[in-house]
C-alpha cells in the first residue's frame, strides 16, 4: 500500500500541469534495451537533441513571449525538414534514374500519410475502434 503510494508520487513528480510527461536529458540519452528500440534511438537522438536544446518550453509559468518564439521555431524545422524531404527526393529519383514528379508524389504521399496511420494505431491500441474507423476514412477523403 505504502508503495503504490511512493510509485504514484514518483509518476506525479514526472508530470506537467496538463498530465503530460515531462523529458528530460537523461531520459534522452539513455540507451534502451533491444537491438530494434538501439536502432530508433540512434536515428532519433540527433532529432530529439536539437529539440530538447534549441526549442524552449512552454508552460503556465514561462514569460507570455516565449510562446512566439517557440512557434516560430517550429515553423522553422517544418520548414527545413521539407525542403530536406523534397531535395532528397529529387537525390533519389535522379540516382535511380525514374520521373521526380512520380517519384515525389510517391514518397511524399506516403510521409503525409504515416502520421494519420500512427493516430489509427494509437486509436485501436486504446480499444476506440470506431473512432480509428472515422479517422481512416476521414482522412482519406479528399474534396
Amino acid at each position: 500500500m505504502v508503495e503504490d503510494k511512493v510509485k504514484e508520487v514518483k509518476i506525479k513528480s514526472n508530470m506537467d500541469k496538463e498530465g503530460n510527461e515531462k523529458i528530460s536529458s537523461k531520459q534522452i540519452l539513455q540507451i534502451p534495451e533491444g537491438f530494434g528500440p538501439k536502432i530508433k534511438w540512434v536515428i532519433d537522438l540527433p532529432i530529439k537533441f536539437l529539440f530538447y536544446y534549441v526549442i524552449p518550453e512552454v508552460n503556465e509559468e514561462s514569460e507570455p513571449g516565449r510562446f512566439y518564439c517557440t512557434f516560430m521555431l517550429c515553423l522553422l524545422f517544418i520548414l527545413i525538414f521539407s525542403f530536406v524531404e523534397v531535395w532528397l527526393t529529387l537525390e533519389i529519383s535522379r540516382l535511380l534514374d525514374k520521373d521526380p514528379i512520380v517519384l515525389g508524389i510517391l514518397i511524399l504521399a506516403f510521409g503525409s500519410g504515416i502520421p494519420d496511420l500512427l493516430d489509427l494505431f494509437d486509436n485501436l491500441k486504446e480499444g476506440e475502434s470506431y473512432s480509428a474507423v472515422l479517422q481512416s476514412t476521414g482522412s482519406n477523403v479528399f474534396v
